[in-house]
């Protein structure tokens, strides 16, 4: 209220956004409005509609659309009685919590007694912020993220998350895949009018986040938040759409077809898929290892709908495997290449976990399972040794050591285990969480789960991911320009970045083709004239056109990078592709940064564009110096280094740029 009051000093505000900053403001809405504050977009009443089961049950009745059993409780006897009418297993949660705190997954009568006597001993009860949540828990369905934006009339569907794991992990944890791997175009379009419907029904004016799972060709409805999402940033990033500031526009009185006529919003949304679309995948960042119970041991590392990430990373790729390979490298250093798998699933999951073995198998890897799951591999043509497991005593001789002895002692590189279809932490078998524990002590790498398993084993295809730009689409083939020769042109240009400096290059060049240097600047006007989409494929189509009809033809082609990057990761993704196919053309490439800034961030520019094995490298980059002349230290060594070129902008016809520009020579004039 004081950040509002001091606003409302400087003159008129036209009301406050609470979509934006997760669970909390929401809470915090219908007391804001009390108080006098003025809510952009959905109203507290709108958002009430979607956080009360009663109300929200209501709005999927009239809507004709499925949810999973369930009920409200304000005592313990209420909870047993409703659990039982549901029918186990279900999903337990206080009202009103923040990442997933307090929500467990019970199996019986007797877990639920257990779960109600620990909430009992918190703060306040089970029943603090108003009644616990029950719904009948939906083993083994495909989970589903969805983030949209809507206007009242409108729908503009953001993107379609499919979840990794199964259902039941806490989608803060679930890594997730963009677009989804196997929803056909059929499920997206019922996605589309479900999330449509919910958005109507509830009365959303911004941004809305549902979450389906999908069993038996049945999609059921989880929950849905009037707000952003966690999973808004990733979107965004992946598909180069601003769903945050155009929420915020909405919220303001705009609409998603002004939005759409101002370039603001592609023409269309992620109900619209296209086969060669990259593929974006967001992995949780799980530091198990920086905690420790009590006695010193690993605390358990097992996922459930109790949230436990710290961060999240983004990989992408131009598809599912390469793109999964780059988020394990980035959230844990990368999956193994080689070494020993141990294998242990319970009965139930032992159909599900062949294929993905396989696959390590014939990528080298030694498979190591317990005997009840080893028989099962080896019946399926699966190499596999059996181990003991921990439980059953020590062996007659040393030569049979359990799994354990083997972790320890170095001999396995990666573990899959699955519990016995019991993701809540506390209800796995105690023996499943040692071996968890010694796995992860021990610093090996980890799978829970069949959906990650499969992801883990499609992640490593040879060894493991490459940069995108080392493969292109299918359709870029026909682009390039006398293949016959290009392979030998690149490997030319290649070698001769090693040997000579650029200048001689862009001599040589300007002797053959003469001095002509062509801007690639796709900029949203100039696509509108060729008649392309303001969207990744319509920059990538206008970018490789120009590739097509001047590369191999010219002296040096000069991507501005500011117009590729304005589209997020797959602005880049493009950006990557030209620079490959203007090398295939042994065409000189100028990348057009205009970077500037501290030397230690000009040597992180420097590695980006100048290095010659980074996927973004170029012949030459512009910089601006606009601290100095000396900041731009660290650039003008890599490219003497590397025999590539710095072009100093010193003076621009940009009319700002005086005002931030300072290369000035040796006496100091400007």
């Amino acid at each position: 209220m004081e950040v509002y009051e001091a606003e409302l000093a400087a003159g008129p505000v036209a009301g406050m956004i609470v979509q934006l900053g997760g669970q909390t403001p929401l809470s915090l809405a219908a007391r804001l409005k009390a108080a006098g504050v003025p809510i952009l977009g959905t109203t507290p009443e709108a958002i009430d509609a979607a956080e009360d089961r009663e109300v929200f049950g209501v709005v999927l009745e009239r809507a004709g659309l499925p949810a999973p059993a369930h009920g409200t409780a304000l005592s313990d006897e209420q909870t047993l009685a409703v659990a039982t009418e549901i029918g186990f297993p279900v999903l337990v949660r206080p009202s009103y919590v923040l990442g997933g705190r307090g929500m467990e997954i019970v199996y019986d009568r007797d877990g639920l007694v257990d779960y109600l006597s620990r909430a009992s001993a918190e703060a306040g009860g089970a029943y603090a912020n108003g009644p616990l949540l029950i719904d009948r828990f939906l083993d083994d369905a495909i989970e589903i993220d969805v983030d949209a934006l809507y206007d009242g009339t409108e729908l503009f569907l953001g993107g379609v998350m499919e979840h990794i794991e199964e259902a039941g992990i806490h989608s803060g944890d679930s890594a997730c895949v963009l677009p989804p791997m196997s929803l056909s175009d059929t499920e997206i379009a019922r996605i589309r009018r479900s999330t449509e419907a919910i958005a109507a029904g509830v009365g959303v004016r911004g941004l809305i986040n549902i979450q389906y799972a999908l069993v038996s060709d049945t999609l059921y409805v989880i929950e849905a938040n009037p707000r952003a999402s966690r999973t808004v940033p990733f979107v965004s990033k992946a598909t180069g759409v601003q769903l945050a500031k155009a929420a915020a526009l909405l919220m303001a009185g705009d609409t998603i077809a002004g939005l759409r006529s101002s370039g603001r919003l592609p023409a269309h949304d992620a109900a619209v898929t296209d086969p060669l679309d990259p593929i974006a995948v967001k992995e949780a960042v799980l530091p198990f290892k920086r905690f420790r119970t009590p006695s010193g041991r690993v605390v358990d590392t097992v996922l459930g709908p109790e949230m436990r990430s710290t961060g999240e990373v983004m990989g992408f790729d131009v598809d599912f495997p390469r793109a999964f390979a780059k988020s394990q490298d980035g959230a844990y250093g990368g999956l193994p290449n080689e070494g020993a798998l141990f294998v242990s699933v319970a009965d139930r999951d032992k159909r599900a976990i062949v294929l993905p073995v396989a696959r390590l198998a014939e990528l080298g890897f030694t498979i190591y399972a317990t005997a009840g799951t080893a028989q099962v591999l080896r019946r399926n043509g699966i190499p596999a040794t059996p181990v003991r497991k921990v439980s059953e005593g020590q062996a007659p001789t040393a030569s049979r050591p359990s799994w354990a002895d083997r972790v320890r002692r170095h001999r396995h590189g990666h573990q899959h285990s699955q519990g016995a279809g019991r993701p809540c932490r506390r209800l796995l078998h105690p023996r499943r969480h040692h071996q968890r524990r010694q796995a992860h002590h021990h610093h090996r790498a980890g799978v829970a789960g069949g959906g990650a398993g499969a992801g883990g084993a499609a992640g490593r295809p040879d060894g493991g991911a490459q940069p995108a730009a080392a493969r292109r689409r299918p359709d870029a083939a026909p682009r390039r320009r006398a293949g016959d020769r290009m392979s030998s042109q690149a490997s030319a240009v290649d070698a001769a970045a090693g040997t000579r400096s650029f200048g001689v290059r862009l001599a040589a060049a300007m002797a053959t083709h003469g001095p002509l240097c062509v801007g690639i600047d796709p900029h949203a006007v100039l696509l509108e004239a060729w008649g392309l989409p303001d969207t990744p494929a319509g920059l990538r189509d206008f970018s490789l056109r120009v590739v097509e009809a001047l590369g191999g033809r010219v002296a040096a082609v000069k991507p501005q990078s500011a117009f590729f990057e304005r589209h997020g990761a797959a602005g880049i993704a493009v950006l990557e592709e030209v620079l490959t196919a203007l090398r295939q053309s042994g065409t000189l490439t100028i990348l057009d940064v205009k970077r500037g800034d501290i030397g230690s961030t000009m040597a992180g520019y420097a590695q980006a564009y100048l290095a010659a094995d980074a996927p973004l490298a170029a012949d030459a980059i512009t910089v601006s110096p606009y601290l100095g002349y000396g900041s731009l230290t660290p650039a003008l060594q890599a490219a003497a280094a590397t025999g590539r070129g710095v072009f100093v902008l010193a003076l621009t016809s940009n009319p700002e740029g005086a005002a931030v520009q300072h290369a000035r020579t040796a006496s100091g004039r400007r």
